[in-house]
C-alpha cells in the first residue's frame, strides 16, 4: 500500500513537467494571450458519473493552482480557453493528471480514451497509453516523454524518494549538499549518455540541461525549511551557516530563460520562501512584528517590501516584487495593494499589465459574485464561547456537521477546497452537512473567495471576537482547522483529519450512519 501511494504522488509530480517547448522568448506586445485546449474523449459514455474534465495551472507569480472544470459534451467533446503569460505546463486531470505545456496563444488538441477510467494497473505513466496530444512542438513533446519515463524510472523509485528524504532529514548541511551534488552529477551523465544515443533536438538538450541545474538548486534550498520540519525543529530560528549558500553567488541562476522549465518556477518559489525567512530572522522582524500589532499592517508590508528590493536584483528581483504585489491580491488585501504598488517597482511593462488584469479581475468578482448553486450564506453572531456549538446542532439535527476554520489568505486553507469539493459529493445523500468558518478577512474578500473557488456549503463569516471565543475553547493556534459534531451534538473530534485525508470518509460514513 505504501508503494501504491507513493506511484500515486510520483505520479501527480511527475506530470508536472512538460510535454512540449521551445526555446522561451520573451513576448512583444501584449504578453497575456489567450491558449486554447480543446479535444475528443473516445469511448465516452460516462459509466462512471464522471461528466467533467479539469484544467489545473499554476497563476503567473505566485505557486497557487487555478482549477477549472468542463463539462465533456454528450459527443465526447471538450474545451478550455485560459490566458497566459509564460510557456508553461498545464495540468489536466482525467481520473489521473498528465500534462502538457503550452505557449501563449497555442492551440492544443487532445485525444483521450475513457477506458483509462476502468484501468486498475496502478503502473506508473500508464495513463499516456490512453493520451495523444497535438501542438506546435511534437517533436519535442515525443523527445520529453521518452527521456522522462526513462528518467523515472532510473531515479524517482519509491526507494529514491524514500533515500531523498532520509538524507534531508539525517544529513548534516555539509553531507547533504555533498549528497545533492552527487546525485546530479549522476543525472548529468545519464543525460549525456541520452543525448549520445538519441541526438535529441537543440530544444530538448536546452531544456533538459536547465531542468536539471534549476532541479540541484531547488533541493539545495528546500534542506533549510524540510531539515527543520522532519526533525520536529522549530523552522522560524533554525539557520545554516552562510557557506551552505555558496551556490546562490553563482548568478546564472537570475536569468529569465531558465523558465523554458518548469522546475525553475520551483526554485524562483523557493529562493522566495527563503528570502522571508531571512527577513523573519532578521533584525527587521521585530519591527515588523511591532507595526503589525498596533495596526499598521500597512506600513509592516511596506517593510518585507523594501527588504525584498534590497536584497534581490535582475530578473528575479522584478519577478518577486511582483509576487508581492499579486500575492496582495491573492489575499485580497486591496488596500495593501492600493496604499504600497507603484509600477515603477515592478519595472516591467508586461508584469504590470499582469498585476492590472489579476486587479481588475477582482474588482468585478467582488462587485459581481457568482455563488455556487449548493451554497449557504450566514451571518453569526456568537456572543458566547457555546453558542455556535449549541446553535449549529438546531439548525442541522440529526446530521453530523464536519466544521471548516478558514480564511481567503491562507493558502493551506484553500489549498484543501478542492478535497473539500469532492468529500461534499461523497457524502451526498448522507447526514453530513460542511460548515465553513471565516475569520479574519472582510466581507467584500469572503465573498469573492466563495464565488472565485465556486465554494459549496454552509458559510459563516465569524467577527475578530467570535474567533478569538472559539480559537480561546478548543486551543486552535493556527487555520485550518476542523472538527466534527456527531448527530447528538457533541464535539467528538476538535482536531479532524482535513479533507484530503483518506481516513475521514470512513470516519464521516459511520457517524451519518449511527
Amino acid at each position: 500500500m505504501q508503494q501504491l501511494a507513493f506511484l500515486k504522488i510520483q505520479s501527480a509530480t511527475l506530470l508536472v513537467f512538460i510535454l512540449c517547448v521551445g526555446v522561451f522568448q520573451p513576448i512583444d506586445g501584449n504578453p497575456i494571450q489567450k491558449t486554447i485546449i480543446n479535444g475528443w474523449v473516445t469511448n465516452f459514455d460516462d459509466p462512471f458519473d464522471l461528466p467533467a474534465i479539469e484544467l489545473i495551472n499554476y497563476m503567473p507569480f505566485i505557486r497557487e493552482w487555478n482549477t477549472y472544470s468542463c463539462f465533456i459534451e454528450q459527443d465526447g467533446v471538450f474545451r478550455f480557453e485560459f490566458e497566459q503569460l509564460y510557456p508553461k505546463e498545464i495540468m489536466i486531470k482525467f481520473r489521473e493528471m498528465f500534462s502538457v505545456f503550452a505557449y501563449p496563444g497555442d492551440s492544443i488538441y487532445l485525444t483521450i480514451d475513457a477506458m483509462m477510467l476502468s484501468d486498475t494497473s496502478n503502473t506508473r505513466n500508464f495513463e499516456y497509453n490512453y493520451i495523444k496530444v497535438n501542438c506546435p512542438n511534437q517533436k519535442f513533446q515525443d523527445e520529453y516523454l521518452e527521456f522522462t519515463v526513462a528518467f523515472s524510472s532510473a531515479f524517482q523509485t519509491y526507494d529514491d524518494f524514500s533515500a531523498g528524504r532520509k538524507a534531508q532529514k539525517n544529513l548534516d548541511h555539509s553531507a547533504y549538499s555533498d549528497h545533492v551534488k552527487d546525485q546530479s552529477a549522476r543525472y548529468y551523465t545519464y543525460l549525456d549518455e541520452y543525448i549520445i544515443t538519441n541526438k535529441p533536438s537543440k530544444a530538448f538538450q536546452e531544456w533538459a540541461t536547465n531542468w536539471l541545474y534549476a532541479k540541484e538548486l531547488d533541493d539545495l534550498l528546500r534542506y533549510g525549511w524540510l531539515h527543520p520540519h522532519l526533525n520536529e525543529l522549530d523552522e522560524t530560528t533554525f539557520q545554516l551557516p552562510e557557506e551552505y549558500y555558496g551556490f546562490l553567488k553563482d548568478e546564472r541562476h537570475n536569468d529569465e530563460k531558465l523558465l523554458t522549465s518548469h522546475q525553475y518556477f520551483g526554485f524562483l518559489h523557493e529562493l522566495y520562501m527563503h528570502l522571508i525567512r531571512e527577513f523573519h530572522q532578521s533584525d527587521l522582524h521585530n519591527q515588523y512584528d511591532t507595526l503589525y500589532e498596533t495596526g499598521n499592517e500597512t506600513e509592516a508590508y511596506r517593510l518585507l517590501l523594501n527588504y525584498i528590493i534590497e536584497n534581490t536584483n535582475g530578473f528575479e528581483q522584478e519577478y518577486f516584487v511582483s509576487r508581492f504585489f499579486s500575492r496582495l491580491i491573492y489575499w485580497k488585501f486591496l488596500d495593501r495593494y492600493d496604499a504600497l504598488y507603484d509600477p515603477s517597482l515592478v519595472g516591467r511593462e508586461d508584469y504590470n499589465q499582469v498585476l492590472a488584469k489579476e486587479y481588475a479581475d477582482l474588482q468585478k468578482l467582488i462587485s459581481e459574485p457568482v455563488f455556487a448553486k449548493d451554497l449557504y450564506l450566514h451571518h453569526s453572531s456568537i456572543s458566547e464561547e457555546d453558542v455556535v456549538f449549541n446553535t449549529l446542532p438546531d439548525k442541522y439535527p440529526d446530521r453530523v456537521i464536519y466544521i471548516d476554520f478558514w480564511a481567503p489568505w491562507c493558502g493551506p486553507c484553500i489549498a484543501e477546497m478542492p478535497h473539500s469539493k469532492e468529500l461534499q459529493e461523497k457524502m451526498k445523500g448522507k447526514d453530513v452537512v460542511f460548515v465553513f468558518l471565516a475569520s479574519h478577512c472582510t466581507e467584500e474578500s469572503w465573498k469573492a473567495t466563495i464565488s472565485q473557488r465556486q465554494l459549496s456549503g454552509e458559510h459563516y463569516l465569524l467577527n475578530d471576537n467570535e474567533y478569538s471565543t472559539l480559537a480561546d475553547k478548543f486551543d486552535i493556534a493556527g487555520i485550518p482547522r476542523y472538527m466534527i459534531i456527531d448527530k447528538k451534538g457533541m464535539v467528538i473530534n476538535d482536531n479532524a483529519p482535513r479533507p484530503s485525508e483518506d481516513s475521514l470518509v470512513g470516519l464521516l460514513e459511520s457517524l451519518s450512519k449511527r
